[in-house]
């Protein structure tokens, strides 16, 4: 092999293995010698994106942007890494340029609708997926999920059941499990938000036996610790800790922090938490963190871990980096910002409860009624 070749060949065979550190270094090692190759600045960027390197990730799509011409994939890759990275104006201008060339490309409907959300404007997003339900037979089903989402960003727990519950009865019939058990998950949760534990356990040992992938694992294992079925999250966790793959592992380490989280024990989910971000450094991680020094009282360290989660808006609007929404698990991060600034008796507390309030007037969860109650008390 020429050098070129020895250098994407190990690079590639990292990307496969999950291992994005091994595989930036030999894709530098072949972008220093060949600056304007779009492959390897593409998959660099994929490479960052992996790590959770977001500004990174952008900056190496535009490059490959920049090389490839007018190519619909590379500005199509440029809009999502724009999302993630929290540029939501960018991801929407060029969603909207992939979708003008190309309008049954189904992806640029989503990152379009997510940055719309990102921007707080749910009825844009709304009418994206509208227009992405008459796309094709998979836009559709994507569209369903991605309007639960905005209805679970709002709050609207029993709205969101209505939407998902014959969504999944399509998406079966449709022989699409893996779209059937996302729609799952997130009945799952909008169960959870209504304070019906029993059908959000359903929920999850149904989108378990649909779907045995890494994310649909941990996102039950959730549903589970949130519910008080710590035998069976645990089961969970440790299976995927002992992983050999890197996903797998993050995703055990975390379900472990945050079952210690819902057992009361603060200090042994900071530990574990910790723990998992040396392995990657999570949204999620962040938010889970946030939380168990909340818990603690440690006031300070919670404020530091929660404003890495509002700075770092854009992954929480898919957070197994897939493009299946989760843009839902965002506005609690404006709940726990506020009960910090609370413990630090900062004056900001007030409008951070009123900016989680907005976001969740149509909704009845327990998170909103204890905004309203602590925000009326400052």
């Amino acid at each position: 092999m020429s050098d070129r070749e020895k250098y994407r060949t190990r690079a590639e065979y990292f990307l496969v293995k999950h291992e994005p550190q091994s595989a930036i270094q030999e894709y530098n090692k072949l972008l220093q010698q060949f600056p304007s190759d779009t492959s390897a600045h593409t998959n660099l960027s994929f490479a960052y994106f992996l790590e959770r390197n977001m500004p990174m990730a952008l900056e190496e799509a535009r490059r490959s942007m920049q090389y490839s011409g007018k190519s619909l994939v590379e500005r199509n890759n440029l809009a999502i890494a724009s999302m993630y990275a929290g540029d939501f104006a960018a991801a929407e201008k060029e969603a909207a340029t992939v979708m003008q060339q190309q309008p049954t490309y189904v992806s640029p409907y989503s990152t379009m609708a997510e940055a719309q959300i990102g921007q707080g404007r749910l009825d844009d997003a709304r009418s994206t997926y509208a227009k992405l339900t008459a796309v094709s037979p998979r836009g559709a089903s994507m569209a369903k999920l991605g309007l639960a989402d905005v209805l679970l960003y709002e709050g609207q727990a029993k709205e969101a059941i209505a939407t998902l519950e014959p969504g999944i009865t399509a998406d079966i019939a449709g022989k699409d499990s893996n779209a059937a058990a996302a729609k799952a998950i997130a009945l799952a949760q909008a169960y959870v938000m209504a304070r019906q534990n029993s059908g959000a356990i359903r929920a999850a040992e149904r989108a378990l036996a649909l779907d045995k992938e890494p994310w649909v694992l941990h996102a039950a294992g959730r549903i589970y610790a949130e519910t008080g079925q710590f035998e069976k999250a645990t089961k969970i966790a440790s299976d995927m800790s002992s992983s050999i793959d890197p996903d797998p592992q993050l995703y055990g380490k975390l379900l472990e922090g945050e079952i210690a989280l819902n057992r009361k024990d603060p200090k042994k989910a900071i530990s574990l938490l910790s723990e998992a971000q040396k392995t990657s450094d999570s949204w999620l991680g962040h938010f889970l963190l946030a939380r168990a020094y909340l818990d603690a009282g440690a006031f300070p360290e919670a404020d530091g871990e929660i404003e890495a989660c509002i700075k770092r808006k854009g992954e929480a609007s898919a957070l197994y980096l897939d493009e299946t929404p989760t843009f839902r698990v965002f506005p609690p991060a404006y709940y726990f910002l506020a009960r910090t600034q609370e413990g630090l008796k900062s004056p900001a507390a007030a409008q951070s409860y009123r900016n989680f309030i907005s976001t969740q007037e149509k909704g009845t969860g327990e998170l909103l009624a204890d905004a309203r109650k602590r925000l009326s008390s400052l």
